[in-house]
């Protein structure tokens, strides 16, 4: 029986799983996942402000009787010999290797981000950052992305205009200056939408700092110093830590700077090697590192590793296919739709599509992860 192993249970590592048993009954599917939970992150981009969405439920659950869970931490691949190794010191041999491993934060790189900043990166983090702004009175807040890539690059600019919005109903907004920092451009790191942000940061009286690159943090006299020689006081720091792959992933020959995977950008197999496919954030694309994009990604993925266990060349190409809706607060959202080929589409902000952002929320769960949209 052909074995299928799938690294990573988040959206992209479980559609593929769940495509994979539709298409072909009979293979040895199994996903290794580091804690056996299904995370769905961008819930936590409300939870400082007290919305709370559901977060997290077991993987078990949303995968087909038939595939196989196990809860493990991989330390290595071995792509010759088609086995991976766990640190519990087990292994497993593969037919076809499927790397959906995500991101994950590197607080170290930046001396003094973690004591002085906060962030909503992890639950924890985010209930921290929300007891913090119950107790706000005012002052200068600074957000930010420290470097690129990182985990969704729209959701600092989001946070930035739902706080505009927090602190207003608080009568708290003239107390308070707001600027956001970024290691380039808002049109570089932002895109399409980069310049109807920036349009909409003027209205609001946010200030932004472009082309910062954080140095290191002074947590006692809060002060953030840039590479450049800026030095940025500040009340309050929510700046987004530098994201990395999988540490193993650089040790197994397969990734380069930031262990993000070498990966052909439109079958998604992994350069220089054959039965191996990557999908997500774990890939070094030029692309924002959005669950979106391994929602799309997926369904390529599937057709790929089915030809490749029949030993025949890729069978589809993943377009570049992206799409996001970017919260502005009042309750609308800005939609946004591009691919490699086509000329990004992004309308004006709308409650319709901030509807169709928060059924997402509201529905995820049931949705999405078992491939049913």
């Amino acid at each position: 029986m052909k074995r299928v192993l799938i690294l990573g249970g988040g959206v992209g590592g479980t559609r593929v799983a769940n495509g994979l048993r539709k298409r072909r009954k009979g293979l040895d599917i199994t996903v290794v996942d580091s804690h056996g939970d299904h995370l769905y992150q961008p819930s936590l981009l409300y939870l400082p402000f007290g919305v709370e969405y559901e977060f997290s439920r077991e993987e078990r659950g949303f995968l087909h009787p038939d595939i196989k869970l196990m809860v493990e931490r991989v330390c290595g691949i071995d792509p010759v010999g088609r086995r991976v190794e766990f640190e519990s010191g087990s292994s497993l041999s593969y037919d076809v290797l499927v790397i959906a491993t995500g991101s994950r934060l590197d607080h170290g790189s930046i001396p003094g981000l973690r004591e002085a900043g906060h962030h909503f990166h992890c639950r924890r983090s985010a209930e921290r950052l929300r007891d913090t702004l119950a107790g706000f009175r005012g002052g200068s807040i600074v957000i930010g992305i420290s470097r690129l890539p990182c985990k969704c690059p729209y959701s600092p600019a989001e946070f930035a205009l739902l706080l505009h919005e927090w602190l207003e109903k608080r009568n708290l907004r003239a107390e308070t200056t707001i600027s956001f920092s970024l290691p380039g451009t808002l049109s570089e790191i932002l895109g399409p939408v980069g310049e109807p942000v920036a349009g909409m940061f003027r209205e609001r009286g946010i200030q932004i700092l472009d082309t910062v690159e954080p140095k290191w943090v002074d947590p006692s006299g809060k002060v953030l110093h840039g590479t450049g020689g800026q030095e940025i006081p500040f009340t309050l720091l929510v700046m987004v830590p530098p994201h990395i792959g999988a540490p193993f992933l650089e040790k197994s020959g397969l990734a380069g700077e930031g262990n993000w995977v070498h990966t052909d950008s439109r079958t998604l197999q992994v350069k220089g090697v054959e039965g191996i496919f990557a999908l997500g954030d774990a890939t070094d694309l030029p692309l924002p590192k959005l669950g979106a994009i391994a929602h799309f990604q997926s369904g390529v993925v599937v057709e790929n590793v089915l030809a490749a266990l029949q030993s025949l060349p890729p069978a589809a190409e993943y377009d570049g296919t992206l799409r996001h809706f970017f919260e502005t607060g009042g309750l609308h959202a800005i939609d946004i739709e591009s691919s490699y080929d086509r000329e990004p589409k992004v309308s004006k902000p709308s409650i319709v599509a901030n509807q169709q952002k928060v059924l997402l929320h509201r529905h995820y769960f049931k949705l999405v992860p078992r491939a049913m949209i």
